[in-house]
């Protein structure tokens, strides 16, 4: 596939599509005018050197991002994971609580109506 980058044709073979490849050829054309623009002493082989700098940094950056997300998309998991285990036991606290509650309410039926049975 054949690019325009700052006026210089470029065949390049990748598996993007067309459109993707030159929006990025034309990201990159715009980076190179600007820069060129802002500063009239610069040669295209500067321009490009801080261009390289800028994106290197941005996308050390953004990995640095990503790696704290992870680490906290983890951190998350691990929190849910460790609710989960504890609403787990707090249910079967809870239905044991609820079988002794019922067991104590029938022993006291039960006491009622032997009282009941021996006044009579």
């Amino acid at each position: 596939m054949d690019i325009n980058i700052a006026g210089k044709n470029y065949s390049i073979s990748t598996s993007d599509s067309p459109e993707y490849v030159r929006d990025i050829a034309g990201r990159l054309t715009d980076l190179i005018d600007e820069t060129l623009c802002n500063n009239d002493v610069l040669s295209i082989t500067d321009a490009l050197v801080l261009i390289s700098l800028n994106l290197l940094d941005d996308s050390y950056k953004e990995s640095l991002n990503f790696d704290n997300i992870r680490s906290q998309i983890k951190t998350y998991a691990d929190e849910a994971t460790s609710a989960k285990i504890d609403a787990q036991l707090l249910k079967s606290k809870l239905a044991a609580a609820e079988d002794r509650i019922h067991q104590l309410e029938m022993e006291r039926d039960y006491s009622e109506l032997r009282a009941q049975i021996e006044n009579k």
